[in-house]
């Protein structure tokens, strides 16, 4: 299972609130994948640790968008 950061977005992902993400490079995932939800990553100082952020995400699709075509009410998913 693989890390996904959600540092800006950490109080949506534990309102589970947040059901739409978008990230350049991720072009591997395949919709069953699960991801853990973590704080930071990447840049840990010696000594910290990752800090995950509730359960497991499922992901259930995955869509290939330029990033222009996002609409405000996309921002607030």
């Amino acid at each position: 299972m693989r890390n996904m950061s959600f540092s800006l977005t950490k109080t949506h992902i534990l309102n589970q609130t947040k059901t739409v993400t978008r990230r350049q490079g991720w072009t591997f995932l395949k919709p069953g994948d699960l991801l853990q939800p973590v704080e930071k990553c990447m840049g840990l100082k010696k000594g910290e640790r990752v800090k995950k952020l509730g359960c497991p995400i499922r992901v259930v699709s995955v869509d290939r968008q330029p990033l222009h075509l996002i609409t405000p009410e996309d921002v607030i998913r």
